[in-house]
């Protein structure tokens, strides 16, 4: 639904411009967002204009339009966004420790996979997303995972709309893809190498509350020399179990 169909009031079409440019991929111009809100290029520049000033959106030296840093404030500073990272980050900050592998925390919010938090580990060369920047669904060892439990059709359709060749070692044969969501689904974990990031690899195991809380997952990542990921999943399953505890005990 584009910004025009959902609100004629300034407000709506402020949220649903927000809400146009978090659903893209990459920073987009004023004349792509226009044509994606199906709004008048006018219209859009004065709305752009006010989310600049006010810190919502950010403008690239290229010009361009993206997510602005005090929206991921606002975000972070919810109730169930704290009780999250309040919970998790002091056991992640100990995996990476006794690891020295760079750790991330995250979720499934409805049908997006969004980073909660991320700890860097020994290496300076690991990449590591931002809390509540959406992640692959299909080409990180988290999404692998928590998309290995979903019904069929919800399957059918992400593959249909999800597969993006990332990097050359991106896996985007559906077939081949769901041979990799069954092996998930029956060992409890999940691996890339270098699927989602060159030279980076991963592996993810469920986190387990006993409340409400989203489907979440905790990885680790490794250069993609290291080959034996299986390895640290006994670890891994140690301290997601320790997050799912202090989730619930919160």
């Amino acid at each position: 639904m584009t910004a025009s169909e959902r609100s004629n009031s300034h407000v709506g079409r402020v949220f649903a411009l927000l809400d146009t440019i978090a659903e893209q991929a990459e920073a987009v111009t004023l004349s792509q967002l226009a044509r994606l809100a199906e709004l008048p290029v006018s219209t859009v520049h004065r709305l752009l204009a006010e989310l600049v000033s006010w810190g919502g959106v950010e403008r690239t030296p290229a010009g361009r339009y993206r997510l602005g840093d005090k929206i991921w404030r606002l975000g972070v500073r919810s109730p169930w966004e704290r009780h999250l990272r309040d919970s998790a980050l002091p056991v992640a900050r100990e995996l990476a420790r006794q690891t020295g592998a760079a750790v991330a925390i995250s979720a499934m919010i409805n049908d997006r996979l969004v980073c909660l938090d991320t700890v860097r580990g020994r290496l300076d060369s690991i990449y590591l997303a931002r809390a509540g920047d959406d992640l692959p669904l299909f080409a990180t060892s988290a999404g692998k995972l928590l998309m290995s439990t979903a019904e069929r059709s919800v399957l059918v359709e992400a593959l249909r709309n999800r597969l993006i060749r990332r990097t050359p070692y991106t896996q985007v044969v559906p077939k081949l893809v769901l041979a990799q969501l069954d092996r998930a689904r029956q060992t409890g974990f999940a691996t890339t190498y270098s699927e989602s990031t060159a030279g980076q690899a991963s592996v993810s195991v469920r986190v387990h509350t006993d409340d409400d809380s989203p489907q979440m997952a905790l990885t680790m990542l490794h250069p993609a020399t290291q080959r034996d990921l299986a390895s640290h999943v006994p670890v891994l399953r140690q301290a997601a179990a320790s997050i799912g505890r202090a989730v619930g005990a919160r």
